[in-house]
């Protein structure tokens, strides 16, 4: 019975996701822990996620909670992975033909504060002194000289 007057309030708002989220919520606390086998468990955000094949309904056996980013993975089938890289590719994509370059840059013409400078140059303190892998440098040479072999010198 009480299920029945939270599905009349849902369908009165309009929205039964925001109405059975509330009611895990106020049932069941929020979300606080990832029920993924796949998760490291470094996540501090959790969210009630619904189970594939299951329905929404006033039931917890339908849902799992899960951090964000196991969330996104769950929800992410390679079907609709497939489906948005085709509909943001080529001229679909929001930054095709946009020229970020010279006095099109947002930050043509502008400079840095002394202040904004000093922070800068304080947040990249030890940052040249990496120590890298034998196999790391390797490939990174190897990126490099395939980046200045194609590049195109434009004047």
């Amino acid at each position: 019975m009480k299920n029945n007057k939270l599905r009349n309030i849902a369908n009165i708002s309009g929205s039964l996701y925001n109405t059975i989220h509330g009611w895990l919520k106020y049932k069941y606390g929020h979300a606080n822990k990832c029920e993924s086998k796949k998760c490291n468990h470094e996540s501090h955000n959790y969210n009630w996620c619904l189970i594939h094949s299951k329905e929404y309904d006033f039931k917890r056996s339908n849902f799992k909670m899960l951090c964000v980013s196991c969330h996104k993975l769950y929800d992410m089938t390679e079907e609709i992975r497939k489906k948005m890289s085709k509909i943001n590719s080529g001229k679909n994509h929001p930054m095709y033909g946009v020229h970020r370059y010279g006095k099109d840059a947002p930050n043509y013409g502008k400079h840095h504060s002394e202040e904004t400078k000093r922070k800068m140059s304080k947040n990249h303190v030890g940052t040249k002194d990496k120590k890298f892998s034998k196999e790391t440098k390797r490939k990174m040479s190897i990126a490099h000289k395939k980046y200045w072999k194609n590049r195109k010198i434009q004047l």
